[in-house]
């Protein structure tokens, strides 16, 4: 990557007002994104891998063999 690439992938920082007295000011916090709901926090930090049905009737202990299909490191 040369130094002119790298140039345009820097993006100006985009300042929030703050809500929480705390944080006002605080630059750092300022450029972080909206603090999530729980009910958005739960959605985005949610992953449901993909299933096979037949699968999912088979008894717990034969189920537990198909766990190491399913990594988190596949999102």
């Amino acid at each position: 990557m040369n130094e002119q690439s790298s140039f345009r992938e820097i993006r100006s920082a985009v300042y929030n007002d703050q809500e929480i007295i705390d944080f006002k000011g605080n630059p750092l916090i300022e450029a972080l994104p909206p603090i999530l709901s729980p009910e958005e926090a739960y959605e985005k930090l949610s992953y449901y891998p993909p299933y096979d049905v037949e699968e999912a009737n088979l008894p717990t202990h034969i189920r537990y063999h198909a766990l190491s299909r399913y990594t988190f490191y596949s999102v």
